[in-house]
């Protein structure tokens, strides 16, 4: 029998929250880089240690900024679905394995429908809460209970998923 592998990148767009930290963040790191800056023209003795922490300051900036790039991966293998978090395109992270098996719902997600119910635990690994193309699961898992999965899946992953869901 051939295995089924799909997969699919789905990145997250901006939420007005993701754009106020960025504002805090570049503020942030241009107040504390100005003001060290600032504190060296005064203290020469220590200019060249003070230059490197706000050099060091800008850096640890740049990176905090970059890490609000999300994009998330729905693998499909035989069955088994894997949603990763992928930060700043560096940084992989495992949310969830699941058997779409264990399905107990599936369907298009509707934000005043879904969210009226009681879940353990709530993933949100889709584009954006809003998006109309978002589908739900809803399982028993056994690290996060009773789980509320949302995700934007394209032709292929949802037919996969349904390929392999119980009717």
């Amino acid at each position: 029998m051939n295995d089924v592998f799909f997969e699919q990148i789905v990145p997250k767009r901006p939420e007005k929250k993701d754009a106020v930290k960025g504002v805090l963040i570049l503020l942030g790191t241009l107040a504390v880089f100005s003001l060290l800056l600032f504190l060296a023209a005064f203290m020469r003795e220590l200019a060249p240690l003070i230059i490197l922490a706000a050099l060091g300051v800008f850096y640890l900036g740049v990176l905090l900024y970059r890490n609000l790039s999300v994009e998330f991966e729905y693998i499909i293998t035989n069955g088994e679905l894997d949603v990763d978090k992928i930060i700043a395109k560096r940084k992989r992270k495992r949310i969830l394995s699941v058997n779409v098996k264990t399905f107990d719902a599936r369907g298009s997600f509707s934000k005043d429908e879904q969210l009226r119910e009681r879940y353990d635990t709530k993933i949100f690994a889709c584009s954006h809460i809003d998006d109309t193309e978002n589908m739900y699961a809803i399982f028993s898992h056994k690290t996060f209970g009773k789980t509320l999965l949302v995700i934007t899946p394209n032709q292929k992953i949802e037919e996969n998923i349904k390929r392999y869901v119980r009717k």
